[in-house]
């Protein structure tokens, strides 16, 4: 490869790389929020109701594969976020739609504490302790791995 290929190559892949750092949680977008999809609701043991959008059944994201973050994003768009199983009713109700659906795969938003003050005693360690639900911000119980 020559000199000036690899240079070229060299500042395409900074390039990529700022534009990946710079990847941020997407605020809610006005008007797909007075549109909102919801393609079903749940109430919960507390009675409250939650809307949930799929995916898999919208068309404009039917066939998107893609990572977390913008899993994320989609949702938050559209004023939602991405699922937090907080029961084990709300797990079951959601399994039972992907299985309808026959979805390989969804993203939720569990996230582990990696970020500034997640250093507090009870999430250590933190792949034990430091899981929560995103959308929700609800603590999820310790997991068996160390």
């Amino acid at each position: 490869m020559s000199r000036h290929a690899c240079l070229a190559a060299a500042a395409l892949l900074a390039v990529l790389c700022v534009v990946d750092a710079q990847r941020r949680l997407a605020l809610p977008d006005p008007r797909s929020c007075a549109n909102r999809v919801r393609h079903s609701t749940y109430r919960d043991g507390r009675g409250v109701l939650h809307s949930y959008f799929f995916s898999w059944e919208h068309a404009p994201t039917r066939s998107l594969e893609v990572d977390w973050l913008d899993a994320r994003n989609i949702c938050r768009r559209h004023c939602m976020d991405a699922v937090s199983l907080e029961t084990p009713q709300e797990n079951e109700f959601i399994k039972q739609k992907i299985a309808k659906g026959n979805v390989r795969y969804i993203w939720t938003s569990g996230r582990k504490c990696n970020f500034a003050g997640c250093d507090r005693p009870d999430l250590q360690p933190p792949n034990v302790n430091g899981w929560f639900w995103s959308g929700s911000g609800a603590k999820i119980g310790p997991t068996q791995q160390t």
